[in-house]
Order: C-alpha cells, then structure tokens, then sequence
C-alpha cells in the first residue's frame, strides 16, 4: 500500500507512538483526580505533552497548552471564546468547514480575504484589516492545495489594528516552524494532534495567549475548585472538562518528541522533495490536470488534481483499487474550492508525509499512468 493522504492522518504511526499508547493503558489511571501512584503517571505524561507542545511552538506556559478531541474542537473553543453573535470576522479564502460553520452558527459576518489581480496577499490582508473587524481567522496551510499564509506579517497587522488572530495550524504544525512569540497579536493557535504531529486520531491542541477571552464552551468537572459551582478560570482547567484521552496524551507526546528530534524544518524539506518529485511526474501524464502549481506562494506537501477524462471520486477508487490511499471531493473545504474554480468537480487530492518515500512516489506515478492510458 502507497499511502498519500497524510492531510486527513498521518499513517501509520510511529512504533513509539502506539508503544506509549499501549504503556498509558496498562499504567495510568485518572488524571488530575488521584494521588495514588497510577493517577501521578498520567499526571506525569500529561504535562511531559504540554511541555513539549509548549517548546515545539515556543509558548512560555505549558499550562496553556490545552488538550482537545481534534483540531475543530479547539477551533470551536477558540471562536466561541473571541467571536460575539453576529461580529464581523476576516478569514481566509481557503478556511475549512470548522472555522466556516461555527462562523455561520453564530451569524457572523463574514469578510473573506481575496487578492485582487495585480495585488500581493499582505495587500490584500491590510485592506481587509483595516476595517477593523472583530476577529481574524487564518489557515496557516490549506488542506486542499497546499498555500501557506503569511502568519507572522498578517499578526503584525492585526497587533497594529489591535485585532486578535486565531490561527489554524491543523497542516502546518509539525511540518513548519512557528513562534508564537513572532505573533503578539494571536490569541490562540489550534491544530490537530494526529496529523503533522504524528499523534493518535482523537487528539486535538488549543494553544491559549492571553488575548483569548476566558470564555469555556464546554464546563463539569475538571478535579480543581470542587466545592464552586463555576467553572475555574485558572488554564489549562477552564477549557478541559471531564476525562482525558490519556491513551492518545502520551501517544502523542511520543509523536511530538519524534518531530522535535528530527525537527519541522527537515520534515518540510523532505515533504518539499518528495511534492515537487510527484509533480513532475504527474506533469508528464495526459488527462490530468494540476491545481495551484503555477503560482509563486509557498506551498506544503499536497498536490491536488482533477482527471479530465472521469469524475475525482472513480479517479480514487481506480487508485484504490491500485493500493493508492487518497482523497477526493471537497476534503471539507468548499470556500477554497470555490476560490480555485474546483468547486463543480472537487479535487484528488495527494498528500505527503515524513514516512513517505521517493520510490513509492515513483511507483504511484507509474500506477497512475497506466489507470489513465485506460482511459
């Protein structure tokens, strides 16, 4: 099996990861709960993940690194905390579903960032800006195409405006470096903990700052301040209620020591290889057309493209039925599709990982050739 879609989860996973998950579910008992030797493990291993979460994004509270369920889960948590009924809110052109929907749910308004022809993305940016909205939300790496924002100049805009900025890492993190500290103006920074990170699915990360009002979307019981009938305002408690996915805590503390051993840096130059290798070879085969790959904007490890000759979704299970594990649809981002004019036949979308190699790249290629010359 070729697997190509790390977009959606990073597969598999490394050996340290299952063996941490396996370890927490025969040594740890509660978190936060117990004094006795099986809750103080899995004290243990809950803040050993926060520390190096906080390192990895360079967050000077480890206590502010907060535990979720996956990447809309914190972003649910980060919009409902910022974002008043019916604020007007700027996002990006390529925003996912979880930022749209909860957006639509409290009837924002919603300014999406679009550059004009002949203007730069930051152009683009500090017209919209300018208009002060209450709030904006950044994909830091679309899912679909692969375009990566200007995070820290687009925070510089908004601490000018004095305007706080949710970042979406669920793609970037783990693959980019990013320093929280280079953006004063963000309030919160959520990613998922089973992509980039190498973690287990059900595991999410909400990075709070202080410009995040403390506002909890979800309260019960967090094992503090249990005689108050008020949630705790104290982090990572006011966002962390009920019990913990501590199996999927220390799988992904191991994942999140993986990545900071070999580091985002040879992470992203490996993907980069590999991406760039996939669409020379994806080039040179009739009947398949390539998004985005003329455009100068930095670009991750996806390349999405559309067969001339069969719809996305019969284009994917030939692949399947080849070993060929991608994606094909919207991938739950309809705005973006819209914005690159695939909204009508969606996308196939393949995705690189760290585990992936130049010869299983190679072979996909040729797979693919010989699917389209059916054709």
């Amino acid at each position: 099996m070729i697997y190509l879609d790390h977009a959606a989860t990073s597969f598999p996973k490394p050996a340290a990861v299952a063996a941490g998950m396996y370890a927490a579910a025969r040594t740890c008992a509660g978190y936060g709960r117990s004094a006795h030797p099986a809750a103080i493990r899995a004290s243990e291993i809950v803040y050993a993940c926060r520390s190096e979460l906080a390192a990895l994004f360079r967050l000077p509270n480890p206590n502010a690194v907060v535990f979720t369920m996956n990447a809309t889960m914190a972003l649910n948590y980060a919009i409902d905390a910022a974002v008043k009924e019916r604020a007007e809110v700027c996002i990006s052109a390529y925003e996912h579903n979880s930022v749209v929907r909860p957006l639509v749910a409290r009837r924002s308004r919603i300014d999406v960032v679009l550059p004009r022809q002949g203007q730069t993305t930051l152009e683009a940016w500090e017209e919209h800006i300018k208009k002060r909205p209450s709030c904006v939300i950044v994909n830091h790496v679309s899912n679909v195409f692969g375009f990566m924002q200007p995070i820290e100049e687009i925070g510089a805009l908004c601490q000018m405006y004095q305007i706080p900025l949710i970042v979406d890492a669920s793609q970037s993190a783990g693959v980019c470096d990013i320093d929280i500290g280079k953006i004063p103006s963000c309030a919160a920074i959520c990613t998922a903990g089973h992509k980039g990170l190498l973690g287990p699915q059900g595991t999410g990360v909400l990075l709070v700052t202080e410009n995040l009002p403390r506002h909890a979307l979800i309260t019960g019981g967090t094992g503090s301040r249990s005689a108050e009938y008020r949630q705790p305002e104290e982090l990572p408690d006011l966002f962390e209620s009920g019990t913990h996915n501590l199996p999927g805590i220390a799988g992904l503390l191991e994942g999140v020591r993986l990545v900071r051993d070999v580091s985002p840096e040879r992470i992203r130059q490996k993907e980069k290889e590999l991406c760039e290798q996939l669409e020379r070879r994806l080039s040179g085969i009739g009947g398949i057309r390539l998004i985005g790959v003329e455009t100068e904007r930095p670009r991750f490890a996806v390349v999405s493209v559309v067969p001339e000759r069969m719809t996305c979704e019969l284009f994917a299970e030939r692949l399947a039925e080849n070993d060929i594990c991608v994606r094909a649809g919207l991938h739950c981002a309809p705005l973006a599709h819209r914005t690159e004019g695939t909204f009508d036949s969606g996308t196939v979308r393949f995705s690189l990982g760290w585990n992936n190699t130049a010869e299983e790249v190679d072979q996909a290629a040729d797979r693919i050739k010989t699917i389209m010359n059916t054709f």
